[in-house]
């Protein structure tokens, strides 16, 4: 009787295709459900084309809070015009876009952008962007001040 042996490429497929599973579950776009009557989503280290196509195609007013690294990394290439965004709101790291976009707004703290008087007045929806092992842990921060009994 022939014993089977598991080869190497078999093993470096199985960890590649666990490793792919693992980041999109880590790093795709996460919804949060409704809080203060917005549709509340997270996304950690978003892609530039992924993030584009997303804030293209949501069908209601979308108040985009990011942090600067990834807010640059969106906009450093091309001016990008996003019809849907109503406003963007940007959480300082260690670069500056002060000037570089006009219509964006300091916040201390994602949470904060829930004390603006722009969604006060509106509804629609919250997109949270971050990226890296700070981002990460900004958007858990986040994530577990919206309702300390939503899943992490």
């Amino acid at each position: 009787m022939k014993k089977a042996i598991p080869t190497k490429g078999v093993d470096l497929f199985e960890a590649r295709q666990q490793a792919l599973e693992h980041q999109a579950k880590e790093w795709d776009i996460k919804s949060w459900g409704k809080f203060n009557g917005f549709e509340v989503f997270t996304w950690l280290n978003p892609s530039r084309e992924k993030l584009i196509a997303t804030l293209d195609s949501m069908p209601f007013p979308i108040f985009w809070v990011s942090t600067e690294d990834v807010f640059y990394d969106q906009c450093s290439e091309h001016q990008n015009v996003f019809p849907n965004v109503k406003n963007v709101f940007i959480v300082p790291t260690h670069r500056s876009v002060e000037g570089f976009f006009g219509e964006t707004q300091p916040i201390a703290s994602f949470f904060e952008v829930f004390h603006k008087a722009e969604l006060l007045q509106h509804k629609g929806i919250v997109v949270v962007t971050a990226k890296g092992t700070e981002g990460d842990r900004m958007l858990r921060d986040f994530t577990s001040s919206l309702n300390p009994t939503l899943k992490q």
